[in-house]
């Protein structure tokens, strides 16, 4: 099976690679990366794994898959981990553009599969994972205090899914929630990754809300082991599925989990401080993962404590105890 996957160098195209080179079979896999260049692989690519390297912004990149084929194309890509660094116009406007040029070179490398990534940004504001049934409308109240980034996604979806009616291409949309693993930028947007950044840097752990928002943790190897198994049977049907875990925890239970992994390996429990600086009691962003464990039975996840262990042991980071 030829793949060629955007978003290859970051966190979750990371363990897809590790993921599928690991495998018994993994003979039956030919990877081809697109990488921007703008952001570095989060771990060593193994040799068996091409990179091309092209601004998927620029239209003019799809000359490069001239005479090319793959079986599916895996879109990854995004701008999530430039965080804030994006206005919200530019984030927009970057979204459309990669999916324009991706959608365009699917159809040039002539790829039967299509893996859509998007995001449970699409369904706005969560009160509890009930409102993040699939089949669930996407209202917009308010266009003009709604996020750039949700907006993208919604149109992303629709793009994806008009393309895929038009071409015959078969679609899985995924909207990706939250997650775990050793590849999670330390110090950017992310809560568990800013968690044990600061565990690194001041031995201690900050919260700046009031630890109560409450999240889902998905390992990134589950994540992969999810992507193969969906890339072995495509769907009849376009089908959009959920991916994240169940395991709802607070911000505070997720920073006592870091606490509690470093005492079992160090003997040391880093302080706890939260800081009250705003009320993120209603901050909710866990999935509804039904649809996903009816279409792929017997799913297994790795719970966050083992995730965080790995994180904090993993010998590419020195504790500093």
């Amino acid at each position: 099976m030829r793949i060629l996957l955007t978003g290859g160098t970051g966190f979750l195209g990371t363990a897809i690679i590790r993921h599928f080179m690991l495998q018994q079979n993994r003979s039956e896999y030919e990877i081809t990366i697109v990488s921007s260049g703008r952001t570095k692989p989060a771990a060593q690519i193994s040799e068996k794994v091409k990179i091309m390297q092209l601004d998927l912004t620029r239209a003019t990149s799809v000359q490069a898959f001239d005479g090319l084929h793959f079986d599916a194309v895996l879109h990854l890509a995004t701008t999530s981990t430039l965080g804030p660094k994006f206005s919200e116009v530019d984030r927009l406007r970057e979204i459309n553009l990669i999916d324009s040029t991706v959608l365009r070179i699917v159809k040039i490398v002539g790829a039967n599969h299509l893996i859509w990534a998007s995001s449970g940004a699409v369904y706005g504001k969560i009160s509890n994972h009930r409102q993040t049934k699939e089949f669930s409308s996407l209202t917009i109240n308010d266009l003009y205090n709604e996020r750039s980034y949700r907006i993208g996604k919604i149109q992303s979806e629709y793009h994806a899914a008009k393309f895929s009616e038009l071409s015959d291409v078969k679609l899985d949309i995924l909207r990706l929630f939250t997650f775990s693993g050793i590849d999670l930028p330390l110090g950017v947007h992310f809560a568990l990754g800013n968690f044990i950044r600061d565990v690194f840097d001041k031995k201690s752990i900050n919260i700046s809300g009031t630890g109560l928002a409450r999240r889902s943790y998905l390992d990134q190897n589950d994540f992969a082991e999810i992507i193969r198994r969906l890339l072995q049977a495509p769907p009849k049907q376009p089908r959009v599925l959920n991916v994240g875990s169940a395991e709802e925890l607070s911000l505070k239970s997720v920073a006592n989990i870091v606490q509690d992994v470093c005492f079992d390996e160090f003997g040391q429990k880093p302080e706890l401080f939260i800081h009250n600086k705003f009320d993120d009691k209603d901050n909710y962003y866990v999935p509804d993962i039904e649809l996903l464990q009816e279409t792929l039975p017997g799913l297994n996840f790795k719970k966050l404590y083992a995730t965080v262990k790995e994180m904090i042991t993993c010998s590419k980071i020195t504790f500093l105890y």
